[in-house]
């Protein structure tokens, strides 16, 4: 098992090739997606080294979530590959391949730098099925729901929860699982570990 160090607080959006759009919407919308299991644009690009949950990133137009958005609050690593993949781009045993882009056969292949080929393994706390889903805004970042934009109402077993700050595009409260409010202070003690089988689950292949 890992233990992951602490990082400067970052709030991404996705712009540019993806197909995501700065801003491009409110963040309100159709509330019946909210819960639906998508696939951030980012992971289709084979040299994505995956989210790092210090972050949260709103990928607009995602077309798995009916004009909301696919939220990826402060997930870590790719969705579809819960255990990662070291510098070489080996996965830990007893895995026998390494993370792939989502829905296909293609290795990814960060070639970073200092890290090389290296996914991290989702955090035990915080796995895909728990963070990463279609969502909308449903409140401002004073908690107003007349401020002249549109916002939609959470479903059960949602909570409408300050996620985007003030200052970061998309800014407000979106809906998010209950309990699933984020701790800096108590977060990812322990990753997706093959040998305890204990993320089976999420492999969305």
């Amino acid at each position: 098992m890992m233990r992951r160090g602490s990082k400067l607080l970052a709030i991404v959006l996705l712009v540019g090739a993806c197909g995501a759009r700065e801003n491009a919407t409110d963040g309100g919308g159709n509330a019946t997606s909210v819960g639906a299991s998508c696939v951030p644009a980012a992971e289709l690009s084979a040299s994505f080294a995956g989210f790092d949950y210090h972050d949260v990133t709103l990928d607009e137009d995602n077309a798995a979530c009916s004009g909301t958005v696919c939220l990826v609050n402060h997930f870590q690593g790719l969705t579809d590959c819960p255990y990662g993949q070291d510098s070489n781009g080996n996965p830990p045993p007893p895995i026998a391949s390494g993370c792939t882009v989502s829905g296909t056969t293609t290795p990814v292949r960060p070639n970073g730098t200092e890290a090389g080929q290296t996914i991290n393994p989702q955090c035990l706390d915080r796995v895909a099925s728990l963070t990463v889903y279609c969502s909308c805004r449903c409140a401002d970042t004073e908690g107003n729901t007349d401020a002249g934009a549109s916002y939609c109402t959470c479903p059960a077993g949602y909570a409408c929860t300050q996620v985007v700050p003030a200052t970061q595009a998309g800014a407000g409260a979106y809906c998010i699982l209950s309990g699933t409010v984020y701790d800096s202070a108590n977060v990812c003690d322990y990753t997706c570990n093959p040998v305890l089988n204990n993320c089976t689950f999420q492999s969305r292949d």
